[in-house]
C-alpha cells in the first residue's frame, strides 16, 4: 500500500523538490502551502507522515506541530534553518519527532522518512514474546499501540511509545545513550544527546504521576524503575 506524505512549506521550489526525492521511492507526497492548508489536509487525509518547514508565515510551523499532535500520533519530521540547539529543541518539545536542517542532503532526508515510517509501524506490531508490557500500574499494548496508567490512557508520540516499549522491554537494565538512539533513532543520530535528552524529558513529564520513574545513570544512561 502507498504511503501518503504531507510536505508543508512556503517554498513552491522546495516542495516540488521533496516530490521528486521520494515519490520515485513510491510515496505519494501531497504538498501544502501554509499552516491552515495543511492542518486541512491533515483532518482530510490522515497521512503517515508530515514533513513541516518551521518558517510559515501566519500560522507557524510549531503552531501546527502542536495542532497536529493534539489530533493524532502521526510522525513530524520538521525542516528548518535552525543554527541553535535551543531552537531545534522547542520543534522537539512541541511533539515533533526529527529535525532536518535545510540544506539537507536529498539521501539524508528519504533515510530519515524511511526510518519514522518504519519505527511507526513497528510501534504498532506485537512484542517479539507477544504479550503486553507492565511494569508497576503501568501497561503498553504493543497490538493496540496504546499506554494505560491504572487504566487511564497516555498520549504519547510515536517516539515517546518507542522510547516507553524500549525501558520497559530492559527495565531495570540500565540502556547506554549509544544503545538508544541506534533502536530509537538509527545509526545516523549516535552523539545527538540533545535529541535523546528533550524526548526522555517530554516523556518523563507525561509519566509525572505514574507508578514508574526514568532515572538518568550519571554518564550511562537511562534506565526504567517502578516506584512505591
Amino acid at each position: 500500500m502507498t504511503q501518503t506524505i504531507l510536505a508543508v512549506d512556503d517554498d513552491e521550489g522546495l516542495l516540488r523538490l521533496v516530490q521528486l526525492q521520494l515519490e520515485p521511492f513510491g510515496y505519494k507526497v501531497v504538498t501544502a502551502a501554509s499552516g491552515e492548508e495543511a492542518l486541512e489536509f491533515f483532518q482530510k487525509m490522515t497521512p503517515e507522515l508530515v514533513i513541516l518547514d518551521v518558517g510559515l508565515p501566519k500560522l507557524d510551523g510549531l503552531s501546527v506541530c502542536r495542532r497536529i499532535r493534539s489530533l493524532g500520533e502521526v510522525p513530524v519530521l520538521m525542516l528548518s534553518a535552525f543554527s541553535q540547539d535551543n531552537d531545534r529543541i522547542v520543534g522537539l518539545e512541541v511533539g515533533a519527532d526529527d529535525y532536518l536542517g535545510k540544506p539537507y542532503n536529498p539521501r539524508e532526508l528519504l533515510a530519515r522518512v524511511r526510518a519514522l515510517l518504519r519505527r511507526s509501524k513497528m510501534g504498532s506490531a506485537p512484542n517479539q514474546d507477544g504479550e503486553v508490557l507492565s511494569l508497576g500500574t503501568l501497561e503498553l499494548n504493543p497490538f493496540t499501540h496504546e499506554v494505560a496508567e491504572r487504566g487511564s490512557p497516555l498520549s504519547l508520540t510515536p517516539i515517546e511509545f518507542s522510547l516507553l516499549k524500549l525501558f520497559m522491554s530492559h527495565s531495570p537494565s540500565v540502556l547506554s545513550r549509544e544503545k538508544i538512539l541506534t533502536m530509537v533513532w538509527g545509526v545516523s543520530h549516535l552523539g545527538s544527546r540533545r535529541l535523546l535528552d528533550t524526548h526522555v524529558g517530554n516523556l518523563r513529564k507525561k509519566l509525572h504521576n505514574s507508578s514508574v520513574r526514568i532515572v538518568a545513570v550519571r554518564g550511562v544512561g537511562f534506565k526504567l524503575v517502578a516506584v512505591e
